[in-house]
């Protein structure tokens, strides 16, 4: 029997002072596999944090444990739409697609995405998006959207999902 890796340790350890203490938690939190058993309930209570970094790297870690970390649902929904930071809304959508792919709620929170202020999260939901093919024809429109975005990067890559939807 393999016993469950707990991550609280390398959690408060991005509360501290210690620089390299503070990078080997990061380390660990973001090299965690799939195939690691890890205790996905610390990291999900990570993401009410008032640290910022402690809510990132635990939504980092929730998507590199995938399926594990299905309870992180509704947290990770409510930080794409919510958070203050947008590098947190990113990881948040990166986590979602990777733990619950096929939840509706996944879908919900990763098209509220496209409409986010910040360009680099706007970008994010859209390669969210291609793990998410195919579309529905709503879902294509509101990507289509995004063609005009003012942001040459978030345009292009709605045209990139535009064209692989095409294709799905």
């Amino acid at each position: 029997m393999t016993l469950a890796i707990d991550p609280s340790p390398w959690l408060a350890a991005l509360n501290e002072c210690d620089e390299e203490a503070r990078h080997a938690a990061k380390r660990a939190l973001g090299g965690f596999t799939e195939a690691d058993k890890v205790l996905a309930e610390p990291l999900v209570t990570a993401l009410a944090s008032r640290n910022e970094e402690v809510v990132f790297w635990g939504a980092v870690a929730l998507g590199c444990i995938r399926l594990q970390g299905v309870s992180a649902v509704p947290r990770l929904a409510s930080l794409i739409r919510s958070h203050p930071a947008f590098g947190v809304r990113q990881a948040a959508v990166q986590a979602i697609v990777r733990v619950a792919q096929g939840q509706a709620a996944t879908r919900n929170a990763v098209f509220s995405a496209l409409a986010d202020e910040n360009a680099f999260v706007r970008r994010e939901a859209l390669q969210a998006i291609l793990s998410l093919l195919p579309l529905a024809p709503d879902e294509l429109a509101r990507v289509s959207r995004l063609s005009a975005d003012p942001n040459e990067v978030v345009s292009r890559w709605s045209e990139i999902v535009l064209r692989r939807s095409a294709k799905a």
